[in-house]
Parts: C-alpha cells; structure tokens; sequence
C-alpha cells in the first residue's frame, strides 16, 4: 500500500477524480439555481396577446394601408415558423450525422487495413523470428 501511493499516477488519479467531483457540484448548483421550464413559459409571450397601443396604419399613395400584418419586434412565436426551422435544422443535423458516420467508418477501416497490412505481418515476421532463435 505504501509503495502504491508513492507512485504519481495514483496522485494524478486522484487529483482526476477531485476535479470531476468538483465539476459535477458545480454543474448541479448551476443546474438547481436554473429556473424550470414552467417559469420560462410564462416570460414568453403568447401569441394571443395583443399590442397595448397598436400602430396606426401605414398609409400609401395609392390608396388605403396595406393588409398585411405588422410583424411586432421580439421573439417569433409562430408555431409554422418554427417547425420550418426546426425542420431545417433537422435535416441539417442528420446531413452532418450521416457524414460523421462516413468518416467514422472510413477510418475504422483504414485502421483494420492497417492492422492487416502491416502489424499483424510485422507481428508474425517477429514471432518466427524468436521461434527460430
């Protein structure tokens, strides 16, 4: 026992293990000092509500104020608005998932070539070398 803790890993093991403990108390205190998703809920707008003085109506040249509607500053909470962009980043995602995935497999095999090619025959070459001797 005496032997082990005169070794530095063991030291560096600990030293790993206090940082990491260290981490994860402050995570959960950032975490618990977080509001809950019920909380943020109520600071967003609703879609429903509207402006307290509405703006007057744009007048053109041509005639009476255009039908569209005016888009208020702040936070878009259009649930089609958000789909579509979600739905971007969706396909987005799984177009970079697909390429990790290719990389993934191509240097997994460009490792298992590599095994083969050139340590299991340097492996084999050694291995009948200390056979013979």
């Amino acid at each position: 026992m005496r032997h082990l803790l005169r070794k530095p890993l063991t030291w560096m093991i600990v030293a790993e293990c206090l940082v990491v403990a260290a981490l994860m108390v402050v995570s959960w205190q950032l975490l618990a000092a977080h509001p809950a998703a019920s909380d943020i809920a109520v600071l967003v707008p609703q879609p429903s509500e509207a402006p307290a003085s509405p703006a007057p109506p744009l007048q053109t040249a041509n005639g009476p104020s255009p039908t569209k509607a005016r888009q208020l500053p702040g936070l878009n909470v259009d649930p089609v608005f958000w789909g579509l962009k979600l739905s971007d980043v969706n396909q987005d995602e799984a177009a970079l998932e697909k390429i990790e995935w290719q990389l993934t497999h191509a240097a997994q095999e460009a490792a298992h070539n590599y095994l083969q090619s050139v340590v299991i025959p340097a492996v084999q070459h050694a291995e009948s070398k200390a056979e013979s001797s």
